[in-house]
């Protein structure tokens, strides 16, 4: 067994587009890097990083996402191996459950606290291959997560759907209507409206790494 913690409870730098929430003041509160196999894994912990608008936007039936980039640095610095996640996460109204997918894998939760913790969990992520690592050299990880209210394929096909039946009338009016309050009341003025935080690990050298069988 690995040992508590490589970070432990972190201090991260939050960097927001528009004034934070009470619930927006995102923590990473549990980072570990470790070597397992031939790999350079990690596992990571965060909280505080849906605020109000991402919730209401999920629990609407749209899916938000989360966006992790990991980049192992060599001092200098110099970028050794970079790796990016992407996740989704919306609530089914026809199953009541909420759906967090990844690639091609999906799993439900049945509120969204429990999927909240999930979203923003992971579990021996591969960073790369360990041989990246030399005895002589030091490193850091950096890692920046990223959360909209919408995932971008959605954003892009909502606009799409605005714009091409901007002269509907009748019914198909007040859909369009209601497609871009939902557009409005995620992204605000700006369509582009997303929190992040980031975070720097002290540097390290693979000695200092447990290893896992």
């Amino acid at each position: 067994m690995r040992r508590a913690g490589f970070i432990g409870a972190l201090t991260v730098t939050l960097l927001v587009a528009n004034p934070p929430s009470a619930q927006s003041d995102g923590e990473i509160t549990h980072f570990e890097p470790f070597l397992r196999n031939d790999d350079l894994c990690v596992d990571l912990e965060a909280r505080n990083l849906m605020d109000e608008r991402t919730a209401l936007t999920i629990d609407s039936g749209l899916p938000g996402s989360c966006a992790f980039l990991l980049r192992l640095e060599a001092r200098g610095p110099r970028v050794v191996s970079e790796r990016l996640l992407e996740r989704t996460l919306r609530f089914d109204l026809w199953e009541n459950v909420y759906v967090l997918e990844e690639g091609n894998l999906r799993e439900t939760f049945p509120s969204m606290v429990s999927a909240d913790s999930a979203l923003f969990r992971l579990d021996g992520f591969v960073l790369g291959p360990r041989t990246q690592l030399a005895a002589s050299e030091e490193y850091r990880v950096l890692v920046v997560i990223d959360v909209e209210p919408l995932a971008k394929e959605d954003r892009e096909r909502l606009r799409r759907y605005v714009s091409r039946n901007s002269g509907a009338t009748g019914n198909s009016e007040e859909l369009v209507l209601d497609l871009g309050a939902v557009l409005s009341k995620a992204f605000g003025k700006s369509s582009e409206r997303h929190d992040s935080i980031v975070y720097e690990t002290p540097y390290f050298r693979a000695s200092d790494l447990e290893v896992e069988p």
